[in-house]
């Protein structure tokens, strides 16, 4: 199980949304989720040889609010490809953002209120039967899908909440970081290092001591709020709406009554 949720840490260092994860609780039922007001935070990666992500993290109102600016750049026929993108939490929805095709989309950020929307969608619907069940069977894991795309410091407090911490570290001068160690459930092998400090990932190292993730520099002072608004040149769609849209066109394709 440690594996598989480091696979889903990896991602999320990466800025890419989760599929599946362990059960979360809402910011709304959770209060504060750090213990400082605001942050602005700069975090890299090495995915692999020819990949690297660049994210601008910006936290305010105790993790309220989160805007996760990222950058990714690779190089393919020796030429940069650079992509930009942005994926941000607010009290009432959650947004995920493409500039390059200036589209997004929002949820709203109550995974139970989703989920029986979806299954409300799925039962007016047109298609036999069989298909209803089988996606409302699916219900559950689109809801953790939408858990582990919250605050960053809930994804980590339920993913260490088992572990125990093996010592101290202390990263970027004056954070004083608990180290975790992630191990294979089945084998007990050492896989990675995490280092966290106040539910902020803020290093991820492998078995072999290559830095996966780190953060290269945090401010806790100030935040610019304008990080949180979306350009009106960004169209935004609601996903529940293109969620319906979906079901039409499953209809469509002759899975209909």
């Amino acid at each position: 199980m440690k594996k598989f949720l480091l696979i889903i840490l990896v991602v999320i260092f990466a800025g890419v949304s989760c599929q599946s994860g362990s059960k979360s609780v809402s910011k709304k039922e959770s209060g504060k989720v750090y213990p400082f007001e605001k942050a602005s935070i700069v975090s890299t990666s090495q995915v692999h040889s020819g990949v690297s992500i660049r994210q601008d993290i910006y936290i305010d109102g105790f993790g309220a609010r989160e805007a996760r600016y990222t950058t990714t750049k690779m190089v393919y026929n020796n030429q940069e490809i650079e992509t930009k993108s942005l994926s941000m939490v607010t009290p009432d929805y959650i947004y995920t953002v493409d500039f390059q095709s200036k589209t997004g989309t929002r949820i709203p950020n109550d995974p139970d209120k989703v989920i029986e929307e979806m299954r409300k969608i799925i039962v007016a619907s047109k298609l036999d039967d069989d298909t209803k069940n089988q996606l409302i069977s699916r219900l559950p894991d689109e809801k953790e899908a939408i858990k582990n795309s919250q605050t960053t410091g809930l994804v980590i407090k339920d993913f260490i909440k088992d572990l125990k911490p093996v010592g101290k570290e202390k990263l970027l001068d004056d954070l004083n970081c608990d180290v975790y160690e992630i191990k294979d459930d089945s084998t007990g092998e050492l896989q990675a290092k995490l280092y966290v400090w106040n539910y902020l990932p803020i290093k991820l190292v492998d078995v072999h001591g290559r830095v996966i993730q780190e953060v290269v520099s945090l401010d806790t002072t100030n935040v610019d709020t304008s990080v949180f608004v979306i350009p009106d040149s960004i169209k935004i769609e609601d996903w529940l709406d293109s969620f319906a849209k979906s079901i039409k066109q499953f209809e469509n394709q002759g899975h209909g009554k």
